[in-house]
C-alpha cells in the first residue's frame, strides 16, 4: 500500500501586542489553502512491486511450461521411437510374410502345373475309357449280328426248315420215279404215269423250298456283307482307341 502523506496544519496568525488591530467589523473566518505538493518522480514502490512479483509469477509460469513442454518432448520422442521400433518390427514382419507368400506363390504353382498335369491324364483316360466303350458296344452289336446270322441256318430256322423238306421231297420224287420205271417195267402205264405225278408234285415242293432257301441264302449273305464291313470299320476305330490311349 502507498505510505500516507502527513495531516496539513493550519498556520497560526500572531500579533505583536502593541500592535494589536482593533476590529470593528466581524472578520469572516479564512479558511487556509492546501499547499499544492508537487508530483513526485518516479515508479510508485507498489506498482513496482506488483510488477517485480508479476515478471516472478511469469518467470515461474514460463518455467513450469517450459519443464512441461520438454517433458511432453521428451515423452513424444519416446513414442515416437518406439513406433519407429514397431515400424521397423512390422517391416520385418511384412517382409518376411512377403517371403513367405512368395513361397507359397510359388509351390502353388507348381501344384497347379500338377493338378493340370493330372487333369489333362484324368480327360485322356476318360476319352480313352469313352472309345474302347464304344468298340465294345460295336464288337458286340457285330456279335450280335453274327449270332443272328448264324441262327438263320440253325436247326428251326426258315433256312433249315425249308432245307429238310427239300430234302426229303428230293428223296420222295427219286422214289416216285423209281415206281415210275418199275411199272413201266411191268406193264403198266397208267401205275407208271401216277408214279411220276407224284414225282412232279416232290419237284414243285422243291421248287418252293429252294426259294424259301435261296431268299434266306441271300439274307445271310447281306449280313454277312454287312458284318464284315462293320469288323473293318471296328478295325480303324481300334486303332484310333489305341492312339487315343497311347502314352
Amino acid at each position: 500500500m502507498p505510505t500516507p502523506e502527513p495531516a496539513a496544519t493550519e498556520p497560526v496568525v500572531s500579533y505583536a501586542p502593541e500592535a494589536t488591530p482593533v476590529l470593528t467589523e466581524p472578520v469572516e473566518r479564512v479558511t487556509p489553502v492546501e499547499p499544492v505538493r508537487a508530483r513526485r518522480k518516479g515508479v510508485n514502490a507498489w506498482i513496482l512491486a506488483a510488477v517485480v512479483a508479476g515478471l516472478i509469477m511469469i518467470a515461474a509460469g514460463a518455467g513450469y511450461w517450459g519443464s512441461t513442454v520438454t517433458g511432453e518432448l521428451d515423452r513424444t520422442r519416446t513414442t515416437i521411437a518406439s513406433r519407429d521400433t514397431s515400424i521397423s518390427e512390422v517391416d520385418s514382419s511384412v517382409a518376411s510374410t512377403q517371403e513367405k507368400t512368395n513361397g507359397e506363390k510359388s509351390r502353388t504353382a507348381v501344384a497347379e502345373d500338377e493338378i493340370a498335369r493330372l487333369h489333362g491324364l484324368s480327360a485322356k483316360k476318360v476319352a480313352c475309357i469313352t472309345a474302347q466303350g464304344k468298340d465294345f458296344d460295336e464288337l458286340r452289336r457285330i456279335f450280335e449280328e453274327q449270332k443272328e446270322n448264324f441262327d438263320r441256318t440253325a436247326t428251326g430256322s426258315k433256312f433249315a426248315k425249308a432245307d429238310a423238306a427239300a430234302w426229303k421231297a428230293a428223296e420222295t420224287a427219286m422214289n416216285d420215279v423209281e415206281n415210275s420205271y418199275k411199272s413201266v417195267a411191268g406193264g403198266s402205264i397208267t401205275r407208271a404215269n401216277s408214279w411220276l405225278s407224284k414225282a412232279i408234285a416232290q419237284t414243285k415242293i422243291i421248287d418252293a423250298k429252294i426259294k424259301v432257301i435261296n431268299k434266306e441264302v441271300k439274307a445271310i449273305n447281306s449280313s454277312t456283307d454287312a458284318t464284315n464291313a462293320a469288323l473293318d470299320a471296328l478295325g480303324a476305330k481300334l486303332d484310333a482307341t489305341a492312339r487315343t490311349c497311347g502314352a
